[in-house]
């Protein structure tokens, strides 16, 4: 393995819930994956606070996730693994997004990754979906997401469902990670370290 996309939202950008900021480098789950893989692998970090799976935000039009894979993935080829963390932000669209859609939406990235030649030799890349755990109970996205508890909760069997019609390989973050309390959605530092832990043996299952 010689090179994975971390393709995600501000949970892969590493949004710090106290501050706001940005975690360091290697607190964030994609830098503590790096250091677990070694410094011969390549390890891109794509992430983008707001990026919904696969479906508009009427506020931003540069959050569909669908729209700015192509490109993602034809800037840094060759890409052996592309590491999909989405779901979160698609139960805050106006429209309703229900865990089943965000699901399917993150299935449809699946199968952008599949048919695409950003791969070594031109293949596709191989595809790990990471499913969000469930929101910590009354955080400060409730107003906007009135139903976000309810629906994350429903993440990890949207997403088994998702994974037996697309081509991927599922670690589910339910019972591995909470959400932190502060704001309901993001992780701390321990978490991220866990995150990080969990994609990399994931990935090592996956060769």
């Amino acid at each position: 393995m010689r090179s994975i996309l971390c393709y995600g939202d501000s949970n892969t950008w590493g949004y710090d819930p106290e501050t706001g900021e940005r975690f360091g480098r290697d607190e964030r789950w994609p830098g503590v994956l790096r250091a677990r893989v070694g410094d011969t692998v390549d390890v891109i970090e794509a992430g983008l606070s707001g990026r919904t799976s696969a479906f508009d935000d009427p506020l931003d039009s540069n959050l569909n996730g669908l729209t700015f894979l192509p490109v993602c993935l034809a800037t840094h080829q060759p890409i052996d693994v592309v590491v999909v963390f989405l779901g979160t932000n698609d139960v805050f669209l106006p429209a309703g997004i229900t865990a089943h859609y965000a699901a399917q939406g993150v299935g449809a990235l699946v199968d952008v990754i599949a048919r695409s030649t950003a791969g070594p030799g031109g293949g596709p890349p191989k595809s790990l979906v990471v499913v969000p755990p469930p929101f910590a109970p009354l955080g400060k996205w409730e107003p906007w997401s009135p139903r976000g508890e309810a629906e994350s909760a429903r993440f990890s069997e949207a997403f088994q469902r998702m994974a037996e019609e697309h081509p991927c390989t599922v670690l589910d973050l339910c019972g591995l990670v909470e959400s932190s309390p502060t704001d309901g959605i993001h992780f701390d530092v321990p978490a991220h370290a866990a995150i990080g832990a969990a994609v990399a043996g994931a990935l090592a299952d996956m060769d």
